[in-house]
């Protein structure tokens, strides 16, 4: 749950600073949209799987 909300947090101040700071609409969306899709790669860097027995 940390790892998420650490994911969260450092996404969404850069998110809120952007958009703070009234960059295009198009940069703004670029960003959300890289870490959406780093996000499986940092929480499977991060969490621990293990296998249900």
């Amino acid at each position: 749950m940390r790892i998420v909300l650490g994911w969260v947090v450092a996404v969404g101040v850069p998110a809120a600073v952007l958009d703070y700071l009234q960059s295009p609409r198009v940069i703004l969306f670029l960003f959300c949209a890289g870490a959406a899709a780093m996000f499986p790669l940092i929480f499977a860097r991060f969490c621990r799987f293990e296998p249900k027995t």
